[in-house]
């Protein structure tokens, strides 16, 4: 009633950049962010341009804000940062706090992103708080995660039963890390560990379980294990 009498609305949760691009967007039918300058904010910026849009059922505008948020996420690079993937952590709060459900498919597609690269976003403290501030959100993510890649009694082991992941240094990065992906250049073959950080029975750092070669092999730590190149 009384934006109607004094024409005004007032709008608290809406800051001023993404007002902004709406204002933008109602004119022009489209609006424009610097991806380069503003690679990792873009994905945030386009999310509550979408709740903004939903808030007021602007159903061109959620979908155009839906559908450059995916570009923005496509575009990040695979050997992502901490803070771009913190970003990501972020975007999915502020999707899941203010849309209606984890059905809406921004919520879905943001959490099926955190979900393929939870070895790294699990580290984040921002997503331990989200996680437990949100049950929902860990009970999709349980369900979009795949299993490990072998059962208990098949992982390498060390003293005391307990599970031993192997170490050693990144032919990519050069630096001393848990590994994640050993190649061996000879016959291209890739052992990867689970989701733990686990490699199969018998995984050996120093030569191929497939062809017995030593002195071919690449490593890459967790950090680089999305750029095999």
């Amino acid at each position: 009633m009384r934006e109607g009498l004094n024409g005004e609305m007032l709008l608290r949760e809406v800051d001023e950049v993404t007002l902004q691009y709406f204002l933008q967007w109602a004119y022009l039918k489209e609006y424009d962010i610097n991806e380069p300058e503003n690679r990792n904010s873009a994905i945030l910026i386009h999310t509550k341009l979408h709740v903004l849009a939903d808030r007021f059922n602007v159903l061109a505008l959620k979908t155009l804000s839906f559908n450059k948020m995916k570009s923005s996420i496509e575009q990040q690079p695979t050997q992502i940062t901490a803070s771009a993937l913190t970003m990501v952590v972020d975007t999915a709060r502020y999707a899941v706090e203010n849309l209606p459900n984890l059905k809406e498919d921004l919520v879905d597609y943001l959490l099926c992103y955190m979900a393929w690269m939870l070895p790294r976003v699990r580290e984040l403290p921002e997503f331990t708080s989200l996680i437990q501030e949100h049950p929902d959100v860990a009970i999709t993510l349980l369900k979009l995660t795949p299993r490990a890649a072998q059962p208990p009694w098949q992982r390498s082991t060390g003293k005391h039963g307990q599970v031993r992941r192997l170490v050693g240094e990144c032919t990519k990065c050069y630096q001393t890390k848990r590994l994640a992906s050993i190649v061996c250049e000879q016959c291209h073959y890739i052992q990867e560990a689970d989701l733990n950080g686990c490699f199969a029975a018998g995984v050996d750092a120093e030569s191929c379980s497939r062809c017995g070669l030593k002195h071919y092999m690449r490593y890459r730590c967790e950090q680089c294990l999305f750029t095999l190149s």
